[in-house]
């Protein structure tokens, strides 16, 4: 899902929302994927990286759970 101002292209506004986002709620789960992805659509291939590290350590390590298949795949596409 997309919001308005990824729509629009207005990729700055739409990557300082969700991080707000995520400062306000860390375990939103479904907004790391969408922050990863356009972190990628506009080549900050390290700061999607450091989101990923993020999900992980909030996510998998602390709780044990596995990553969502999309999280997964999104993990692949990041060169480490």
């Amino acid at each position: 899902m997309r919001d308005w101002q990824e729509e629009q292209g207005r990729y700055e506004q739409a990557l300082i929302g969700l991080e707000h986002a995520l400062k306000v709620d860390p375990l939103a789960e479904p907004l790391y994927p969408r922050l990863i992805k356009l972190l990628q659509t506009v080549g900050r291939e390290e700061a999607a990286k450091t989101v990923l590290a993020r999900y992980c350590q909030t996510f998998t390590t602390p709780v044990g759970r596995k990553s969502s298949v999309e999280m997964e795949r999104l993990s692949k596409t990041l060169r480490f």
